[in-house]
């Protein structure tokens, strides 16, 4: 039986002795949450580490989180502490490194930006970042923080924004860059798949739509699909209605597709990070087989060792 380790550094301190820990991330969301639960009862030089204004563990503080199995743990996550519950056990509330755009809010005014441009302002210094190349043309801030801004890119140009293994990704949900393949097989190593459901493509309905954003921030929209379906909204960027048929037409043939959707229960080896690729194989049913890109994975170390909730999109 493998044999559970978990490392947390808060600031100066190490705990080894820990309850639980729960990381969260998604494509989808610009800040990735971890909890970890450690013994009220800890101690430190007599001094208690986390009531009242004594407390040894402070707001901001920087958190590393190694866990794994024996030997072979690995830094699953790295952020700062953003609050303490101290109730039974106490929680840690932490944020990656999106806790550090929650302050030092901004007002400018870009004429013509592009999205690099934006990020050269508006992030703090230090923060490594990449982007792909969009037009985002006139845009005003007015006392915004770097959060809310990529909060606004989002639902105003469809640009996705996050944060793994340090580095800011934005532009698009899923980058090439870091992807790693994984393999899970169901008579091997996928313990529950009660989430994950096969679908026919002729079952399935969506309705895409797709936006061009000019550099004038005027737009032109173009939908197609099934008008009952489920609606997914994608941007383009200076494109005409020619182009912006060719896409949606584009993207109707990925989102419909004979295979599976939802999530499963994995080990903890191989870790996954949203953004993967998931190789899915049945033994029983090879038909089954097949390829998908990671929407969000949800870790969890525990008393019943470690498990992770693999959330897939679509086929890749």
């Amino acid at each position: 039986m493998k044999r559970l380790k978990a490392n947390i550094t808060v600031g100066q301190y190490v705990f080894r002795g820990v309850f639980a820990i729960s990381i969260e991330s998604s494509f989808d969301k610009l800040m990735q949450i971890s909890t970890i639960e450690i013994n009220r009862k800890v101690r430190w030089q007599g001094k208690n580490i986390f009531l009242g204004e004594s407390g040894l563990l402070k707001r901001g503080d920087r958190v590393v989180v190694e866990s794994g199995y024996s030997k072979n743990t690995e830094t699953v996550f790295e952020g700062y502490l953003n609050a303490v519950d101290t109730g039974i056990p106490v929680r840690l509330e932490c944020q990656d490194n999106s806790y550090l755009l929650k302050t030092n809010p901004i007002t400018k005014s870009f004429e013509n930006a592009s999205l690099g441009d934006v990020l050269a302002e508006i992030l703090p210094q230090g923060i490594e970042y990449k982007n792909r190349d969009v037009d985002i043309g006139q845009l005003r801030l007015n006392n915004t923080t770097p959060l809310q801004v990529l909060d606004g890119l989002k639902k105003g140009y469809g640009v996705y924004s996050f944060f793994r293994d340090g580095v800011l990704y934005s532009g698009l949900p899923f980058w090439t860059d870091y992807q790693q393949e994984h393999v899970f097989n169901f008579q091997r190593n996928i313990i529950s798949d009660s989430e994950l459901k096969f679908r026919k493509k002729e079952d399935i309905k969506y309705k895409v739509r797709y936006i061009s954003i000019k550099r004038d921030n005027s737009r032109q929209q173009y939908d197609a699909g099934d008008d009952d379906g489920l609606l997914r909204t994608y941007y383009a960027y200076n494109a005409n209605i020619t182009k912006l048929k060719e896409l949606a037409d584009a993207k109707l043939r990925v989102l419909k597709y004979d295979g599976f959707t939802g999530s499963f229960l994995a080990f903890g080896e191989p870790r996954v990070q949203q953004g993967d690729l998931v190789n899915i194989t049945d033994e029983k049913y090879p038909e089954k087989d097949g390829r998908y890109l990671v929407r969000s994975v949800r870790y969890v170390f525990g008393m019943g060792g470690i498990r992770q909730k693999i959330e897939i999109g679509e086929k890749a």
